[in-house]
């Protein structure tokens, strides 16, 4: 899945926890689930910070050595 793909699940998840209808065993798989795509999320989100923090390196080297952009 894509980390859109996850954002929308949760958004949909947060939906059906706000439905008074859910039941509590509902409930729990549900937030279970989130859990489960939150996490995924925040690997996603540390990888990608990473690869932002390799740019700016490479960049700072760049500007470093007096080069252009």
């Amino acid at each position: 899945m894509t980390f859109e793909q996850y954002i929308k699940r949760l958004s949909e998840i947060s939906d059906r926890l706000e439905d008074s209808a859910v039941t509590l065993d509902e409930s729990i798989a549900l937030f279970e689930e989130s859990l489960k795509l939150s996490s995924e999320c925040m690997k996603i989100l540390k990888d990608k910070k990473g690869r932002i923090t390799e740019i700016n390196k490479e960049l700072a080297g760049v500007t470093d050595n007096g080069d252009e952009l």
